[in-house]
């Protein structure tokens, strides 16, 4: 009887483990550059569409400029190069040669791809690149250094085809999967239950500490974690076990997605 009840839940346990790596990647995976830089892109284009203006197009010649100039930024903020040169010189001759306007916006101590584009939309002159009607393409930059991001952006007018350019797709964690929690346990969720490890947040780690307890007290240990009066009964049915920890997998799934 007690093994039938315990393989079930190092199963569970298991789960949890595979759904706290997937979690913590992803997370990580939102802070690098490139994720960054791309999510400025689509941030970007959903300014325009909004307004009707056609959405920029990404060219991999441009990244490349911008994250040059954004790793110029720490030694010298300013259009104007390290060097003294004009910034548009960092632009690839090749592009040059085809090109008919350009302009760059930069930034620095954003902490987020919605930040910074905050930040030149309400700038009048960096709105102004973001929404002209004159530029076909676009290439982000992001810099981290000493804890501090800096921020690049050139945009370009070409009718020519630039190589390797494509529209910016978002690459948040799709939704679609994630199971509805009844709105009892979601309010409880929200209220701080869930936080057993009692660090302000209520994720995957909590999840683990509710299931180890659970396989503990059914080999006959005493739990950690006290009934319907403690932070670990998300569900609300005066006990702490696997059901508590896949309320709170899903409600966590939920919020990396918002």
């Amino acid at each position: 009887m007690l093994r039938a009840r315990i393989i079930p839940l190092i199963m569970s346990i298991m789960m949890v483990l595979s759904f706290m790596m997937f979690f913590e990647t992803a997370e990580v995976k939102a802070e690098t550059l490139s994720d960054i830089e791309n999510e400025i892109a689509v941030l970007v284009n959903e300014e325009r569409t909004s307004r009707g203006l056609e959405p920029l197009k990404v060219s991999p010649i441009l990244v490349m400029n911008a994250e040059t100039r954004a790793k110029e930024l720490p030694v010298y903020f300013s259009h104007t190069r390290p060097d003294g040169t004009r910034w548009d010189t960092a632009i690839s001759e090749s592009v040059m040669d085809v090109t008919f306007t350009w302009g760059e916006n930069i930034a620095y101590g954003a902490r987020s791809a919605e930040q910074v584009v905050e930040l030149w939309m309400n700038s009048e002159g960096h709105r102004a690149n973001i929404l002209s009607e004159n530029y076909t393409h676009i290439g982000v930059g992001v810099y981290k250094d000493l804890g501090v991001y800096f921020f690049s952006q050139i945009f370009i007018g070409t009718r020519a085809t630039v190589g390797g350019e494509y529209l910016p797709q978002s690459e948040k964690l799709p939704v679609t999967s994630i199971p509805q929690v009844a709105s009892g346990p979601r309010q409880r969720f929200n209220e701080g239950y869930g936080d057993v490890n009692s660090d302000n947040s209520t994720d995957s780690r909590d999840a683990t500490i509710i299931l180890i307890d659970y396989a503990s007290v059914l080999i006959g240990n005493r739990s950690s974690i006290t009934g319907s009066s403690g932070l670990g009964d998300v569900n609300g049915d005066s006990a702490v076990d696997s059901r508590d920890a896949t309320v709170i997998l899903c409600l966590y799934a939920e919020k990396l997605n918002a």
